[in-house]
C-alpha cells in the first residue's frame, strides 16, 4: 500500500504539499531516534539505560502510528475495513520470520524480561532461545525462516511492551497473504504481503535513526536476527558487558 495522503498525519494544502511535509516529518523522526540513541549509549550505557531509551523511542513511535490510524475511524465501515490492519491477537505469522533488530533493542528486551519475569519464566525463554538457534541453523539451505520467536507464547508476544521497533509498524492488510508467505518455503509463489506503508515508514525511519546513532558511538553497528540475539543475551551472561566494552558479542546473530 503506497503512501495515501489521507493516511499521512501532517498538515498541508495539496496532496503534494502534504507528501513533502510527510517526508520532512520522517526526517525529524530519524533525527530524534538518532539523538536519543547517541545520548543513551554515551551517557547511560547500561541495560536499564537501554530500556529507558527504548521506551522513549517507542512512545513516539506508538503515538505516530495511532495518529495515522485515527482518521480511519471517521470512514464508512466498508471503506475502513479495507484500510485497517488485519493483524489481531493470535495471528503470529510475522513472528516466525527472521525479525531484525539492533543490539540495544535486544538488551532492552532482556532487561524487561529480567525486571518482570520470575526465574521459571526466564528459564523457559532461555530454552526457547536455544531451540530457536538450533532450528534456525538446521533448516534446509535456501529455505525461508519459519521459526517461532522465543517470546511467542500461545501465538502471542509475551514481551509486547518491550517488543522491537520494527514489530510495531509491520502491519498487514491480509492475514491470508501472510500465511501464504510464511509457508512458501522457497519463495516459489513470490507472495507479497500488502502492508500499510505509512506505518511501516514510521518504524523503518526510527530504526534508521537508531542505526545512524550507533555509528556515532564506539559500539558495533549491524542488524541482528532477534531470536539469535536473544539466545546470546539470555544464555551468555557476559554478552552485554562485552558489547558495551566494544566487543562484537552479537556477531553470530547477524542475518544471513
Amino acid at each position: 500500500m503506497r503512501a495515501d495522503p489521507n493516511l499521512i498525519p501532517v498538515a498541508g494544502g495539496s496532496d503534494s504539499e502534504r507528501l513533502q511535509n510527510w517526508v520532512n516529518h520522517l526526517q525529524q523522526l530519524a533525527d530524534f531516534s538518532k539523538a536519543e540513541t547517541v545520548e543513551a549509549l554515551t551517557n547511560d550505557r547500561t541495560p536499564e539505560g537501554c530500556l529507558k531509551w527504548l521506551h522513549k523511542v517507542t512512545d513516539v513511535e506508538d503515538q505516530n502510528l495511532d495518529d495515522i490510524l485515527k482518521p480511519l475511524d471517521q470512514l464508512p465501515e466498508e471503506q475502513r475495513a479495507k484500510m485497517l490492519p488485519a493483524c489481531k491477537a493470535g495471528c503470529a505469522h510475522c513472528c516466525h520470520q527472521a525479525v531484525r533488530a539492533d543490539v540495544p533493542e535486544v538488551i532492552a528486551l532482556h532487561e524487561h524480561i529480567v525486571k518482570n519475569c520470575d526465574q521459571e519464566t526466564i528459564d523457559l525463554y532461555k530454552e526457547r532461545a536455544r531451540q530457536y538457534q538450533k532450528d534456525y541453523s538446521s533448516r534446509e539451505p535456501g529455505s525461508r525462516v519459519n521459526v517461532p520467536c522465543p517470546m511467542l507464547i500461545d501465538d502471542k508476544c509475551s514481551a509486547y511492551e518491550a517488543r522491537p521497533i520494527i514489530c510495531r509498524g509491520f502491519t498487514s492488510l491480509s492475514a491470508k497473504r501472510c500465511e501464504e508467505w510464511r509457508f512458501d518455503k522457497y519463495d516459489a509463489l513470490k507472495v507479497r504481503v500488502p502492508v500499510i506503508d505509512p506505518l511501516f515508514k514510521v518504524s523503518y525511519t526510527l530504526r534508521h535513526g537508531v542505526y545512524s546513532g550507533l555509528s556515532a558511538t564506539e559500539l558495533p553497528q549491524h542488524d541482528v536476527v532477534l531470536g539469535l540475539a536473544l539466545n546470546i543475551v539470555l544464555n551468555e551472561p557476559d554478552a552485554v558487558d562485552r558489547y558495551f566494552a566494544g566487543e562484537d558479542a552479537f556477531d553470530s546473530a547477524r542475518p544471513e
